[in-house]
């Protein structure tokens, strides 16, 4: 049920763009018409984006969220072959279920999922395989295969070589081990050379270790799991499966004969885990086999009643799960169901750019933020979007986020891009949107609950076919956050930039709705009574029975409002 979900990431899009020119150029190098040419930039994900986009041609994105749901299956069954977690009964239950609740924290569609996919097969000979024996035939072939195929899909492929060589560090004095184990990381180093990209490959990952770096907390998935992750309470779990493996490489240590390669690859992954927000995986994958170290041997007993207690917590957590309440916990965009969350994506924009008929033969350029460029060049892939969310020079990068928030930047940007119209997030862009809107020679041409585009007096002069199109609500549930934020924002915009107009259209429209955020009235309210606006107030007023207060306070603060009525 977890991975029957909304997509809402934003690299997909770029991954199956490219997936697509990599088919239809038959070239391992795409180009593209981004105005932000990324620097460095070596497509070394060709394979996952190959097979992404074969999976997309044959049935959409329901096929590709099956192939990623068929990736994790395999995830979950090596990673319990190399635990032996289905021999411990309830007690493995119970380990079982707080591992995939700590994986779903990275159910989107990535290209690190056939990487972790990677990581327990090559894990799961590693921790098989006696170094006493020669390495069987298929085995050399498998960890081969898998490492071509790995190093051409993610940069996480350098871990295949280094858990090798560190088996044959923890081989200790056992000189067959060592010359065994060592033999197998030079020949895994190798065979991630054999991908049509060659040394690029490996180029490429430590060109991007040093952007990371660089870029330091500007993109979310590279922050540490702490802060306002702690806001997740499956980010609470996995911290508490952290210390747990943390107390179990400590007891480790205190043993006679400790495994050292189960000890040294918990401790790799406690220190991947705990550095950065998309690593939360590996932290559970690495540690797999000091888990089976720690689990012992199983006992059977006979069953008693708490043993069904996993079951019956999985099945309410599959039905919160189809309810949506466990997204609505994670205050995710996503959502039960596999389809796009239309505050991810700019699927109402594109349906209406795609319409202009001046637009197509001869497209202008526009300033986009990141997360939209993906699935924008996807679905119009000739037009001259800015950029997408591929990130490989850490000041280019933090040039372009930073046009998309501050109001001085974005006139250097759009002076040296020559852009003369903008999509922008009403949410995450909503401070840029807000200067804009205030100037005179940017005019509102289109907006849904989550975007807005502006376009200036030259832009409307080359192209007088575009017609103004606004629909401030979209049929979304304004009860969810991302979507009730987005009303919420709305309402600021129009009153900060002065548009009573505006404000009594989106107020008709939101009057479809079921749900109302409370701001959204209190802020009508307050214009109408300071500027003493009968219809403004009454249009507020009409939307009382719908509105949706999270607390006491902000109902009581509405109802104050509606008292005041001295008109």
């Amino acid at each position: 049920m977890f991975c029957c979900h909304n997509w809402f990431g934003p690299d997909i899009w770029y991954h199956l763009f490219l997936g697509r020119e990599v088919w239809q150029a038959r070239t391992f190098m795409p180009q593209d018409h981004l105005l932000i040419q990324a620097r460095g930039f070596v497509d070394v994900y060709w394979f996952f984006q190959l097979v992404c986009y074969g999976l997309y041609r044959l049935g959409g994105i329901i096929a590709v969220s099956s192939g990623f749901a068929l990736a994790w299956v395999g995830i979950l069954v090596f990673w319990a072959k190399i635990t032996e977690i289905t021999r411990f009964g309830a007690r493995g239950a119970w380990i079982a279920l707080a591992a995939i609740l700590i994986f779903q924290l990275r159910f989107e569609p990535r290209p690190e999922i056939p990487s972790y996919l990677f990581l327990c097969l090559q894990l799961f000979w590693l921790t098989r395989w006696d170094a006493q024996e020669p390495l069987s035939t298929a085995n050399w072939c498998g960890f081969i295969l898998t490492e071509i195929a790995w190093a051409s899909c993610h940069g996480y492929f350098a871990l295949g070589p280094a858990l090798a060589a560190l088996r044959c560090v923890c081989a200790g004095r056992d000189r067959v081990a060592r010359k065994r184990y060592g033999g197998l990381s030079a020949a895994l180093a190798f065979a991630s050379l054999l991908t049509p990209l060659g040394w690029k490959t490996w180029g490429f990952f430590f060109r991007l270790s040093g952007v990371f770096s660089g870029l330091g907390s500007a993109i979310q998935e590279f922050k540490a799991p702490v802060g306002g992750y702690l806001d997740l309470w499956t980010v609470w779990l996995f911290w508490l499966g952290w210390a747990s493996i943390a107390v179990l490489v400590i007891q480790q240590f205190r043993r006679r004969e400790p495994d050292p390669f189960s000890v040294a690859a918990a401790t790799l992954g406690l220190a991947l885990s705990a550095q950065a927000f998309r690593n939360i995986p590996l932290g559970v994958i690495l540690s797999a086999p000091l888990l089976r170290q720690a689990l012992g041997t199983p006992r059977w007993k006979k069953p008693s009643y708490a043993d069904f207690l996993p079951g019956a917590l999985a099945l309410g957590l599959a039905v919160y799960a189809v309810t949506n309440g466990f997204y609505e916990s994670l205050s995710s965009q996503s959502g039960f169901g596999i389809r796009l969350s239309e505050a991810a994506y700019p699927i109402s924009f594109a349906d209406y750019y795609e319409k202009i008929p001046s637009l197509s033969s001869n497209p202008e350029p526009i300033f986009n933020a990141s997360g939209d460029g993906g699935y924008l060049e996807f679905r119009m892939p000739d037009r001259p979007w800015t950029g997408d969310s591929r990130f490989t020079d850490s000041e280019q990068t933090l040039e372009y986020f930073g046009a998309a928030k501050n109001t001085a930047l974005f006139e250097r940007f759009r002076a040296a891009h020559a852009l003369h119209a903008a999509l922008l997030d009403v949410v995450y862009n909503h401070e840029l949107l807000s200067a804009l809107l205030m100037l005179p020679e940017w005019k509102l041409a289109y907006a849904d609950l989550h975007r807005a585009f502006i376009v200036d007096s030259g832009f409307l002069a080359r192209h007088p076919d575009v017609k103004q199109q606004l629909d401030l609500y979209g049929n979304e549930d304004l009860s969810r956050k991302i979507h009730g934020m987005a009303a919420i924002q709305w309402t600021d915009l129009t009153l900060h930039w002065g548009s009573r107009d505006l404000l009594l259209l989106q107020l008709k429209q939101l009057s479809q709705a079921n749900h109302i955020p409370s701001f959204v009235l209190e802020f009508a309210l307050k214009a109408a009574i300071d500027k003493k606006d009968r219809l403004l107030f009454d249009a507020a007023r009409e939307l009382r029975p719908k509105m949706l207060a999270l607390r006491l306070e902000d109902e009581q603060v509405v109802d104050s409002l509606l008292a005041q009525n001295t008109f």
